[in-house]
């Protein structure tokens, strides 16, 4: 546990490093790394500004790779059972809830759990076009990081607060993984739902 103290306080140190592990974590893991940096921005007051700024660059550089790597990955999609079997879900979502409203469903399917990659796929499939598709990733990011950041900075201060209550580093641990596996259940749970009404 010290050693891990210590290398968060390096970390908490060195804003340049934070904000490239910022860009770098969402680029990659998304709505967990968010949380984990806003929460982690909140405990060692760190400006929660510089991680959404950090996080929407590294969401829309990890989406626009996404969407180039869909655009080669088109026809490959089709043969690949269960990426398929996600994509059919995804289109279902954008041509019957959301009425094609590719915008919308962007900004959605963000809060989704594992719907995001697949999406871009959709979205690179349809062919809207690259410009088009910056534009609508460039608004959905920041309602998706206003959100998700927001869950992020209550964790953070829920952590602050069982480390001063209870003074207990243990606890506080355990209530950070009860409040992420909660949720990553709703975000499957959500899934779900969304899977049955499209095998309909």
């Amino acid at each position: 546990m010290v050693i891990l103290e210590t290398l968060a306080v390096q970390v908490a140190s060195n804003i340049s490093l934070f904000f490239i592990l910022g860009v770098i974590g969402t680029a990659l893991w998304g709505d967990g790394a968010l949380i984990f940096f806003t929460a982690f921005s909140v405990n060692y007051k760190i400006s929660l500004w510089l991680i959404f700024f950090a996080a929407y660059i590294g969401t829309m550089i990890g989406d626009s790779l996404w969407f180039l790597i869909g655009i080669k990955l088109a026809r490959k999609i089709e043969k690949n059972k269960k990426m398929y079997k996600g994509y059919k879900k995804i289109a279902f979502i954008i041509d019957k809830i959301f009425k094609h409203n590719h915008l919308l469903a962007l900004t959605v399917v963000k809060y989704l759990y594992g719907t995001r990659v697949i999406t871009i796929f959709y979205l690179a499939k349809e062919k809207i076009g690259y410009k088009k598709f910056i534009y609508y990733d460039f608004i959905s990011t920041l309602f998706w990081v206003l959100g998700v950041g927001l869950i992020g900075y209550l964790v953070g201060l829920g952590f602050v607060w069982i480390q001063t209550a209870f003074k207990n580093i243990q606890l506080t641990i355990l209530a950070l993984i009860i409040i992420f596996i909660l949720f990553g259940w709703l975000q499957r749970a959500i899934n779900m739902k969304i899977g049955k009404l499209s095998e309909k």
